[in-house]
């Protein structure tokens, strides 16, 4: 017996049910099961087979899909440095799922828009004024629309610094003496280092105590390549082969090279962050690492002469080194990064990367933050974006090589070479001290303490005959 049911009888036509979907829902199959259902609902009478057939296809049919998570559009900027000029800021999101897009306003006009794909970046806004105000905002973009947007930044670009200086020279030792570096502990505690001959002796460094120079030989006589001061009892000395730190009172040989295997002059120049920190670079592309405990040769991934090395620590206590240089032929240059505990190259070869005169001969590094960084190339300097490793010239000086860059910040930096070059950039020009220009002399290395400058080179008297010379400077206020 086949069991019946039937539908209540409408006295007029039966009431219209109205099924739809929205049309991103308006699959083949989402529509036909629901013009099934519907057929099936207006008949007048059904057996349990099409009551079984409903039950299949109502719970067999399609459902709507979720609608997909909404993005975290949190957008955050944040200000990494100011200069006279320019100002770094860091634009960063909290969604990394995927690509995104973003504007940055300054006052009432627009910085720029940007296709970004990792989690920040760093942009540069550049023509700036002199110690000026100025109000960002950062916001994320969608097809042109803004989605939202970051807190506004308020920042003050550097004023510039001043170019008046007080000079003070000063020539130390006889014939046959020059300097080859300087650290300024501060104006009263001045350390250079060279070869320095006397009437009484031969000496390899001499101390400024803020009224006269009291000439020092370390050890042994033989004249010292670098100095480099972390405080006035921790002081670090070398030779080229011989390290020496000082305390403040005592001067102790702390490693001593392995001249047969690796040659003369591993080194020479010095840079460190703490006393468990130091760096020591050398010929033929040596780095030496001291711990605070143990001395370690690192892989630099180069055999060129390396001349300079200047590093920063950072607020989160990153460290940041640059170390550069050239082959005797002055044929190959190189440089190189230091971050994450590894040594990495920017440029090593033979190709003249820069488009400047002995575009190779790369002397000399100098960086306030990692993101950006000074390098000489012969007679012209060069300023670094870290990020795409795209460079700018600062300044050429016509046929003149630069041994040296050191500085404050970057609206007070300072180069020093041949010829008595020193120059000052004030964060919007340069500036050349005049006087101290002589085709005769030639300094080999400037240090920078606030408003203490020192250069140390050598006065050539002729082919024969040189002094050692010192160059101070004080800034007035």
């Amino acid at each position: 017996m086949v069991a019946k049911f039937k539908l209540h009888s409408f006295s007029s036509a039966p009431p219209r049910l109205r099924v739809s979907a929205p049309p991103h829902l308006s699959s083949p199959a989402l529509l036909l099961c629901r013009l099934t259902f519907l057929t099936i609902f207006t008949c007048r009478s059904f057996n349990v087979g099409m009551l079984t057939l409903l039950t299949i296809l109502l719970t067999g049919c399609p459902k709507d899909p979720p609608d997909p998570d909404p993005r975290d559009t949190s957008i955050f900027l944040e200000l990494k440095k100011t200069w006279t000029t320019s100002m770094t800021l860091k634009v960063r999101v909290a969604d990394t799922s995927d690509h995104w897009n973003f504007s940055l306003s300054r006052d009432d006009s627009s910085v720029g828009s940007y296709a970004v794909t990792s989690p920040d970046t760093v942009i540069v806004d550049n023509g700036l004024d002199p110690d000026r105000e100025y109000h960002y905002r950062a916001y994320w973009m969608d097809n042109g629309i803004v989605k939202d947007s970051s807190n506004e930044l308020i920042a003050v670009t550097m004023d510039t610094t001043s170019n008046n200086f007080i000079w003070t020279i000063d020539t130390l030792g006889n014939y046959g003496s020059y300097l080859n570096d300087v650290a300024i502990i501060d104006e009263n505690n001045i350390w250079v280092v060279g070869n320095i001959e006397t009437d009484s002796g031969t000496f390899n460094a001499a101390h400024w105590d803020g009224n006269e120079w009291e000439f020092v030989l370390i050890d042994r006589v033989v004249d010292f390549d670098g100095v480099f001061a972390l405080s006035e009892d921790e002081i670090w000395f070398s030779d080229g082969c011989f390290i020496y730190e000082y305390d403040g009172i005592v001067f102790s040989r702390k490693w001593e090279c392995d001249w047969e295997t690796f040659g003369p002059g591993q080194a020479n120049k010095i840079w460190g962050s703490s006393p468990d920190d130091i760096y020591f670079i050398g010929n033929s592309g040596s780095i030496v690492h001291y711990d605070g405990a143990v001395f370690k040769r690192m892989e630099s991934g180069t055999d060129v002469d390396l001349k300079d090395i200047y590093g920063i620590k950072d607020n989160d206590g990153q460290i940041s080194i640059l170390t550069c240089g050239y082959s005797r032929d002055y044929s190959q240059g190189t440089l190189l990064t230091f971050q994450n505990n590894n040594w990495s190259i920017i440029f090593d070869g033979t190709e003249n990367i820069f488009g400047a005169q002995y575009g190779n001969l790369i002397s000399s590094v100098w960086l306030d933050i990692k993101e950006q960084f000074y390098v000489s190339v012969f007679s012209s300097l060069f300023n670094l974006n870290a990020s795409n490793l795209t460079f700018t010239k600062s300044i050429t000086i016509p046929s003149v090589g630069i041994y040296k860059i050191r500085g404050n910040n970057p609206a007070d930096i300072f180069i020093a070479g041949e010829y008595g070059n020193i120059w000052h950039y004030n964060g919007s020009t340069w500036y050349k001290y005049h006087d101290r220009a002589d085709n005769n002399t030639f300094f080999f290395s400037i240090a920078v303490a606030d408003n203490q400058v020192c250069a140390v080179g050598y006065l050539d008297i002729n082919s024969y005959l040189s002094y050692a010379i010192v160059n101070r400077g004080v800034r007035l206020e």
